[in-house]
């Protein structure tokens, strides 16, 4: 679950409550005064709070990311294996636990049965990771490249996201029966898909709509939906264009930083402490060259992929590394180390260009697009030309098709000429060009068909120009009017060719007033979800911190003990021993014990009864070892129970 998602979810009150907790107050007290939503984000903040992070809470975060990362984990579990790793009691590692939820570094879902999972967000995970871990990356000189073998770069996630809009808006998108879209649209979607799939199979990315879309034109369909750029409108799937015209006004580093916050939330949680990697590499410079080796202990640590590909360092980190390079985020090179006969990956992050260059349209209707070009200009020619290559440089040509596909979704000569303008830097197109542009575009929708097979045509003189060609005029039935004539249905798509034949495309599809004036009135697009990460939490209930869970409180059972047991250090019966170790099983807490006239800490676990009388299992705390051991009560002395905070209220 994501901490926009938490957030939208919060009303003033709980937000109050998250920013009202201690952690918070003293790292703030550090810092200038600001609102606790943009403190989470907030890097120098976060680094403050870490330093103030009580030894409870910085434990049982760190021993939590250590073991799972950003995975989900049932309560149960995560307690038992930080008790076990940290050497922590229950009630101590409890503790810990909720003063990080009650500062909303943490959070719970509970599931219908009772059962709670405990999580961090992504985007605070991606913070969080290299202050606990820190990373110590090898950059390399430009003089070490001498040897390098440089992979192809791909087109970056954005520019793919754009293709993919543009394929969606001259496509038919009627959904079919299981609410996917047609075999026809996603054949379109193919080609510019991401084509290494075989990266995102371990993180068990289940799609909706089943083995109808291939994995990487999910992935493009579910982040248009993510960011509200497509959505279910009636029984077809359609672009947003008021989001739309936002997403193309963002400046490159934000929105190609919107895709990457939103891959690594839909990657992590399946990652395992493999998302260690992933987040200590998006904390690394832009535009360094760095290699593959690091001396981290966590990053060692064995994640999701069953096969074996992120098994250890080197394999994860080359894992994540092509999986960046597959968005066109990463650029990567292998470097021959002859005296070891190896290969070693070199990568380095690639800059968000500024986007402030222009298109190059050239007299025969060529356009060039640089790597610079605005997203503004890229999407202009995207609705007006042909796309004939991509790459860094990308080629557009005008053609009569792609003039009229322009006219058939709303623009005339004019607006076609004024786009092209604006993306040639505003200077004057060539004359060829408007001449082009002026054809093809007076050609085009000159006569469209109606649902009630009517050829319509857009005037008296192209009504004229039908009437009299040998192969259409056999064809037209009846003629209403100056300018339409009745058709039948079957023969539409001979009199289409036709007039494509004769230099008038007609508009595509089959005209209906009345459903068109119903869509322009009907509601908002709907959103889609077209893939969804491996156990996903988001349909559970978010448990928010309560009032009460600020208020000082009393261990629970603790009234009921004697004062002296965990006031006093003393020697005690054999079974008072017996009986304090009970009670401090079932607090979840640890007791002192006095062996060979030195003061131990001990964390009971349980009590074995043996045929020679009683021992108890637990752990050592000061012993370095995190190995149970069993104790007879004979093998110590004076003994008290420890509570947290000394018994005081908590």
């Amino acid at each position: 679950m994501r901490l926009a998602e938490i957030l939208k979810g919060l009303d003033d009150e709980h937000k109050r409550e998250y920013a009202s907790s201690p952690l918070w107050e003293a790292a703030l007290s550090l810092s200038e005064e600001q609102g606790w939503e943009k403190a989470l984000l907030d890097p120098v903040t976060v680094c403050r709070l870490r330093d103030v992070l009580p030894p409870l809470a910085d434990q049982a975060l760190r021993y939590m990311l250590q073991q799972f990362g950003a995975q989900p984990v049932p309560e149960e579990k995560l307690v038992k294996e930080i008790c076990t790793t940290a050497a922590l009691t229950g009630s101590e590692c409890e503790e810990g636990l909720n003063s990080l939820q009650r500062a909303g570094l943490l959070y719970t879902v509970s599931k219908v049965w009772g059962e709670r999972i405990w999580f961090m967000p992504p985007e605070l995970f991606l913070l969080w990771s290299p202050l606990l871990f820190p990373r110590n990356a090898r950059s390399i000189d430009d003089a070490d490249r001498h040897a390098c073998h440089a992979a192809e770069r791909t087109s970056s996630l954005g520019r793919k996201l754009l293709y993919t809009l543009s394929i969606l808006t001259k496509s038919d998108t009627l959904l079919v029966a299981d609410g996917a879209l047609s075999k026809k649209v996603i054949d379109k979607l193919k080609p510019v898909a991401i084509t290494e799939e075989r990266l995102l199979l371990p993180f068990g990315l289940q799609r909706i709509a089943g083995d109808r879309y291939p994995l990487g034109v999910a992935l493009l369909l579910e982040a248009g939906s993510h960011l509200g750029l497509i959505g279910r409108r009636g029984q077809s799937l359609e672009v947003n264009g008021e989001a739309l015209e936002r997403w193309l006004a963002l400046p490159a580093v934000e929105r190609e930083g919107q895709l990457r916050a939103w891959l690594c939330a839909l990657l992590l949680g399946a990652a395992g402490t493999g998302g260690h990697t992933a987040a200590a590499l998006m904390a690394l410079s832009r535009d360094i060259w760095y290699s593959s080796d690091c001396d981290s202990p966590v990053m060692g640590q064995t994640a999701v992929n069953p096969e074996g590909a992120y098994d250890g360092l080197p394999q994860a980190e080359e894992a994540w590394c092509r999986i960046f390079h597959a968005m066109g985020w990463m650029e990567l090179a292998l470097m021959e180390h002859h005296e070891a006969e190896e290969k070693g990956l070199l990568f380095r992050w690639l800059n968000d260009l500024d986007e402030e260059g222009e298109v190059i349209i050239q007299p025969d209707g060529e356009a060039i697009a640089y790597p610079d070009c605005s997203f503004r200009a890229r999407w202009e020619l995207e609705r007006i030309a042909e796309r004939t290559s991509d790459g860094d440089v990308a080629v557009y040509r005008l053609t009569s098709t792609s003039i009229a596909g322009a006219v058939e979704r709303g623009m005339t000569c004019d607006s076609i000429i004024a786009a092209l303008t604006a993306a040639n830097g505003g200077e004057s197109l060539p004359q060829s060009v408007h001449a082009m542009v002026n054809e093809w575009s007076g050609r085009a929708c000159q006569y469209s068909f109606a649902e009630v097979m009517l050829l319509r045509c857009q005037s008296e003189d192209r009504a004229e120009l039908a009437a009299a060609h040998p192969d259409i005029a056999p064809l037209l039935l009846q003629r209403i009017g100056p300018c339409d004539f009745l058709v039948r249905t079957a023969d539409i798509a001979v009199i289409r060719q036709s007039l494509k034949k004769l230099g008038y495309p007609a508009r595509r599809g089959i005209s209906n007033l009345a459903s068109e004036q119903e869509e322009r009135t009907s509601a908002e697009n709907a959103e889609m979800i077209f893939l969804h990460e491996r156990d996903p939490i988001r349909h559970f209930r978010l448990a928010a911190p309560s009032a009460a869970q600020h208020a000082p409180r009393l261990l629970p059972g603790t009234e009921r003990l004697p004062v002296m047991w965990w006031q006093q250090f003393r020697t005690y019966h054999l079974s008072t021993r017996k009986e304090m170790l009970e009670h401090a099983i079932q607090l979840k807490t640890s007791v002192e014990l006095q062996v060979d006239e030195q003061v131990r800490s001990f964390i009971p676990h349980r009590l074995e009864e043996k045929r020679e009388g009683w021992q108890v299992v637990g752990v050592l705390r000061d012993s370095g070892s995190r190995e149970p051991v069993a104790l007879q009560p004979e093998q110590w002395s004076g003994m008290k129970l420890v509570l947290p905070g000394g018994g005081k209220r908590i």
